[in-house]
């Protein structure tokens, strides 16, 4: 015994109903893109603001910071790391001092990119390690999975948070 082939109405009935269900995805996935475009418009302006007043204090004196940009030209490579403030020779092997540093100094240049940031989510954690140190990594728990004991975190499995309070 044959199937009956489906009428005309049926398969564009389906294909209407496939259109709609995949036009709701899309529509979502578009606000979720608009909101992670106002937030880094909004991190963007808080960085200029930021770099105009740092700007001021550079203005303020010429010629001390053309011997300060010296001075840190020659100390930079010395550093080690590819941000400054924490230092990390080797990005294969971080020391669990320099990872609660790490961790600490991420976690507050965040709150300071985003101000009215409550937490910040080990995804986001795990791609500034990868992006500002270079280091690789499974996942930020795993990383600073000593280090993240001392932080209230918020979330499940997939959705981890550590709660941005300081002082």
């Amino acid at each position: 015994m044959s199937h009956p082939k489906p009428s005309r109405a049926a398969t564009h009935l389906q294909a209407v109903s496939r259109a709609l269900i995949r036009e709701r995805q899309v529509r979502a996935w578009a606000k979720e893109l608009a909101d992670k475009i106002a937030r880094l418009q909004k991190q963007r302006e808080t960085a200029e603001r930021e770099l105009a007043s740092l700007q001021e204090i550079l203005d303020a004196d010429p010629e001390v910071t053309v011997i300060a940009r010296r001075m840190m030209q020659k100390a930079v490579p010395a550093a080690g790391g590819r941000s400054a403030g924490v230092a990390i020779p080797n990005p294969r092997y971080v020391t669990a001092d320099a990872k609660r540093e790490l961790l600490s100094k991420i976690l507050h240049d965040h709150r300071q990119e985003n101000p009215e940031a409550q937490g910040m989510s080990y995804s986001a954690i795990k791609q500034v390690l990868q992006d500002r140190y270079g280091i690789e990594t499974a996942s930020a728990g795993l990383f600073f999975r000593n280090e993240l004991k001392e932080w209230k975190t918020v979330g499940g499995n997939k959705n981890k948070s550590v709660v941005l309070k300081f002082g």
